[in-house]
């Protein structure tokens, strides 16, 4: 038990000698180095927008696409769900006449 406490009081004279020194262990990123770090950042930013950019495809050509696709694609839901339901009447009516 002695050896303990001997070895935590040691410990806080060493810690207290490090603060007093100056000496920190501890490692940490100083405000130069942020900075510089976040410049790097937004000018590899500012250098990819264009090239991003041109890479997309253009929006007012997208738009112009699906309103021509759009109309004629619900047109075909349509005639598809028509032909669906004239399938199901014929059968109906197969049914029926073929009973009679």
């Amino acid at each position: 038990m002695q050896n303990i406490n001997k070895h935590r009081i040691h410990s806080f004279y060493q810690a207290i000698n490090q603060f007093q020194s100056g000496k920190n262990n501890k490692s940490a990123f100083t405000l130069s180095e942020l900075l510089i770090a976040l410049g790097v950042i937004a000018i590899l930013t500012a250098i990819s927008m264009p090239i991003i950019n041109n890479l997309l495809p253009d929006q007012n050509v997208v738009m112009a696409k699906l309103k021509i696709i759009q109309p004629y694609e619900s047109s075909m839901q349509k005639h598809e769900k028509f032909k669906s339901m004239l399938k199901k009447i014929l059968q109906e009516l197969c049914v029926i006449v073929c009973k009679n």
